[in-house]
């Protein structure tokens, strides 16, 4: 838990370079972002940023729920600041799929970790707020991720229409697939709407 909580700190340093000091990297340490104004990590993809930032969120509650009485209090403050960056960092990706995560309730967790898994959505639209108002702060216009997270969806292009397409292949073949390892060969010769 210790370890992915490291790398998804690391990343949100690496997220905070990307999106508010972008001339700091320099494609060796620092991966370049090739969305403006959007964290991608050293991933390269906002989605896999999210995923790895989310479980490195998840990894927050076993620490908390291990720590030793008589620190209890202050690590409970440090895990809780450390949780709120890792979902910060989940809104610099932009990804929308990061944010619809949550939805972990287990009534023998501590107080604090029922708290902060209840408290994520709240986070992540504090944190939206945030980046907001740096972004009008800082006169840089829209950031790339709050921009992407007010997008509307179209349901006729993109991934909706993949989704779409892919239901159609399941539906064609329902019983043994197109075989394993084989979608994206099926996927691209079979004839759409």
């Amino acid at each position: 838990f210790a370890a992915g909580l490291i790398a998804g700190l690391v990343s949100v340093v690496i997220s905070l370079a990307q999106v508010f000091l972008p001339d700091a990297a320099d494609g060796q340490w620092l991966a370049r972002s090739g969305i403006p104004g959007r964290a991608v990590g050293n991933l390269r993809q906002p989605n896999h940023l999210s995923t790895l930032l989310l479980w490195s969120a998840v990894a927050v509650v076993p620490l908390l729920e291990t720590v030793a009485l008589r620190r209890r209090a202050v690590a409970e403050v440090a895990l809780s600041l450390v949780f709120a960056a890792l979902l910060f960092g989940v809104v610099l990706s932009g990804s929308r799929t990061g944010l619809l995560g949550w939805g972990l309730l287990d009534r023998r967790l501590s107080r604090t970790s029922r708290g902060l898994l209840l408290a994520s959505p709240l986070i992540c639209l504090a944190s939206w707020w945030l980046l907001g108002s740096l972004s009008s702060m800082l006169n840089t216009g829209a950031l790339g991720a709050s921009t992407r997270l007010g997008e509307s969806q179209d349901y006729s292009s993109g991934r909706w229409s993949i989704w779409r397409d892919t239901l159609v292949l399941i539906a064609q073949n329902p019983w043994f697939g197109v075989g394993f390892g084989e979608f994206n060969f099926a996927w691209s010769l079979t004839p759409f709407a």
